[in-house]
């Protein structure tokens, strides 16, 4: 049997010290709370989603597939930080007749405040990538970069501008390029698989054809 090392993260501790509180007020005299009989106000601050607009990097004919897969996989990792409010691209097409001449204020009159286009080209089995991510009002260009990978790692090119997009909007890191590790059943043994943390891009990292247990992030994979 063949182990490998893990740091793990467990909800336990946080669910003990929840069940723990009534305990301890219970345990200073307090009533114990009848069925039903929750009380208190939660309060706290709330805040807006930023409105961004994720259209498809202009591409030849050719890879306008992969450019679709570029953009769904931003405007999915985008919607999952909780940070942003995807604009419809059923409305995309609308900024292209906007009678407004400078592009970052054709997306703000469709409610973006944000916008990132991109231009797509594949050559000799690698993705080129050239993301511009706009602020509508004021116009401003808040980053120009470009990204490189082989091509069938195009959705780690998406991953990156996503966090890259996270971290310059809000000054917090991404997590569309965590990776999960798991052990899952393979023949007689178990082996360990690697996948994105949205749940694509599944590998088997191992080919012992024994049991493997408590997988680690491996880098490079």
């Amino acid at each position: 049997m063949r182990r490998f090392a893990s740091t793990h993260y467990t909800v336990a501790p946080l669910l003990f010290a929840a069940l723990a509180v009534p305990i301890a007020a219970r345990a200073q005299g307090e009533p114990p709370q009848k069925p039903g009989g929750l009380t208190g106000v939660i309060s706290g601050s709330g805040f807006t989603k930023i409105k961004i607009a994720v259209p498809d990097p202009s591409a030849e004919p050719q890879f306008q597939m992969t450019a679709r897969e570029i953009a769904q996989t931003v405007r999915d990792d985008l919607a999952y930080s909780g940070y942003f409010e995807i604009l419809d691209p059923a409305l995309y097409p609308l900024a292209a007749t906007s009678p407004e001449q400078n592009l970052s204020e054709k997306w703000a009159s469709l409610g973006a405040a944000a916008v990132a286009v991109s231009k797509l080209n594949v050559a000799a089995g690698r993705v080129d990538l050239r993301a511009r991510l706009l602020n509508t009002t004021p116009a401003t260009t808040l980053f120009d970069r470009r990204y490189g990978n082989p091509a069938e790692l195009v959705r780690r090119v998406a991953h990156q501008v996503a966090d890259d997009i996270v971290q310059q909007l809000t000054g917090q890191p991404g997590i569309a390029l965590t990776w999960i590790a798991f052990v899952s059943k393979h023949g007689k043994g178990k082996e360990v698989y690697m996948m994105d943390y949205d749940g694509q891009r599944v590998r088997r990292i191992t080919s012992t054809g024994s049991i493997n247990l408590i997988p680690t992030t491996l880098p490079g994979l």
